[in-house]
């Protein structure tokens, strides 16, 4: 399927829990109407064309568990208002051209076990806050611009299994504490330009 997503898609569906539309050709922007779906928990636009940014209007999909936009052609920032989907279990947003820093707010997505915008622009330090993420188990920050030293507080995260921070130029060292997370099975620090 090729073309915009149509508006009209999001406000006579608004019942609807699943929307995988995946491997396509759409383009074009995520509309704000997709808020109208308000019973979604599973929205998959992986591999798709869609651009321009996420819409602020996503934070208000409270119901949402999976948000997935890897692999478009995604800009500018993530919305603080993506710190409201607090049913949020996996936000994948990698292999897109997304700038700015990851938000603070996403450490209120006390539910997040998959955390991946690899593959982007973006930059400055991973936000303390999410060492709050208690139940995160995959977080891949590879590929991006990120720099500032690695918060010992990432220690806290203590299901972590995946830890993906290669490719990017922090400063100082990997800090001792990673080394407590009694979890970890894949920890990637390559590429890393340590600036001092």
């Amino acid at each position: 399927m090729r073309g915009p997503i149509p508006d009209e898609l999001y406000r006579t569906l608004p019942y609807l829990e699943v929307l995988d539309l995946s491997d396509n050709g759409f383009v074009g922007m995520l509309s704000s109407e997709v808020a109208w779906m308000h019973c979604l928990e599973l929205l998959n636009l992986t591999s798709n064309d869609i651009s321009a940014s996420i819409v602020a209007e996503i934070g208000d999909m409270s119901t949402l568990e999976e948000l997935l936009l890897a692999d478009n052609q995604l800009e500018y920032l993530i919305p603080n208002s993506i710190g409201n989907m607090t049913s949020l279990r996996c936000l994948d947003l990698s292999g897109n051209s997304i700038q700015g820093t990851i938000p603070r707010a996403v450490g209120q997505l006390r539910e997040l076990t998959t955390l991946d915008p690899s593959w982007n622009l973006l930059f400055g330090p991973i936000p303390r806050k999410l060492s709050e993420l208690q139940a995160l188990v995959l977080l891949d920050v590879g590929h991006n611009n990120l720099g500032g030293p690695l918060a010992s507080e990432l220690s806290g995260v203590t299901h972590l299994a995946i830890l993906r921070l290669n490719d990017n130029h922090f400063s100082g060292e990997v800090p001792a504490e990673i080394g407590s997370l009694a979890h970890l099975e894949e920890l990637r620090v390559e590429f890393i330009v340590f600036r001092h």
